[in-house]
């Protein structure tokens, strides 16, 4: 008998809901879509019906899901200055600082800072993740009267 949804949950689809919520970073809308790709003929009407699936079958909720969670970069308290020399634009890699230390024109003379990143969620290093994410901008070259 078909639910009231009107997707006919078979224990294959079980096991394919059960392998992408468990095995991939997906989200619930993009197992829709693999699942519609994969099962036409089954008819899912919505995300939130793969949703109700997955907790109904322990698959989520209740401390059972098994999904990664993205964590906050924990810095420290006082970061110094990168002390590395700055690279120029055709050098620049993943693992360097890309905060741009010069004008964009020419291309060629374009320098980053090019000290090693703080973490692979960010493209810059600690000083410089620090400094773009401050909440007020101070300025560095202010001179008191």
């Amino acid at each position: 008998m078909p639910a009231r949804n009107g997707v006919n949950w078979t224990p294959q689809l079980d096991d394919e809901l059960r392998k992408l919520c468990m095995t991939t970073m997906l989200t619930f809308a993009e197992i829709l879509t693999v699942m519609n790709t994969a099962f036409p003929d089954a008819g899912f009407p919505s995300r939130d019906s793969l949703i109700g699936r997955a907790y109904r079958l322990g698959i989520i909720g209740n401390g059972a899901c098994k999904r990664a969670r993205k964590r906050k970069i924990k810095l420290p308290k006082k970061i110094l200055a990168p002390q590395s020399q700055p690279i120029g634009f055709a050098d620049v890699r993943r693992n360097h600082c890309r905060w741009p230390l010069t004008e964009v024109k020419p291309i060629e003379d374009f320098l980053f800072c090019g000290a090693p990143i703080a973490h692979k969620a960010t493209s810059y290093c600690l000083y410089h993740y620090r400094k773009s994410r401050r909440k007020t901008q101070v300025s560095e070259d202010v001179t008191s009267p």
